[in-house]
């Protein structure tokens, strides 16, 4: 507690000896204006920085999460193995419809290292639908 009060002491002097100190300059109106702005500019990223802190992660999805409603192509299709490629990664996936190479298909789960898909309707040839946003993405 004492270390808190210090140094809101410490500051509180700092600003008064600055304050003391910059009433003995002459600015130039220009000078002012800048000097008003980076004040001005100083908290945004100070105030970003503490709700980062306090709410780390908000809004931000990443890794497999990342993923789901997504698009992929399937790569390799066989009976004992399913392969998709989504934003140029493969990934081993399963599905419970049957499903050809170079069909597209939609994320839905992950499952530890495998992605659960489904079939679309979505032709393989439109604009690289591995990388399609989904629809929240857009807005």
């Amino acid at each position: 507690m004492w270390f808190g009060l210090l140094g809101i002491f410490v500051l509180i002097v700092l600003f008064a000896f600055g304050f003391v100190w910059l009433l003995g300059k002459r600015f130039t109106p220009e000078q002012l204006e800048s000097g008003v702005h980076q004040v001005a500019e100083f908290p945004g990223p100070l105030i970003e920085a503490v709700a980062d802190r306090l709410n780390p992660g908000a809004g931000a999805v990443s890794g497999p999460e990342a993923l789901i409603g997504r698009y992929a192509t399937v790569v390799v299709s066989d009976n004992t193995q399913l392969w998709v490629e989504v934003h140029g990664e493969r990934w081993r996936a399963r599905c419970n419809a049957p499903v050809s190479t170079r069909d597209t298909v939609q994320i839905f789960e992950v499952d530890s290292l495998t992605l659960v898909v489904e079939v679309t309707d979505t032709p393989a040839e439109s604009s690289s639908p591995a990388n399609k946003p989904m629809k929240s993405d857009v807005e």
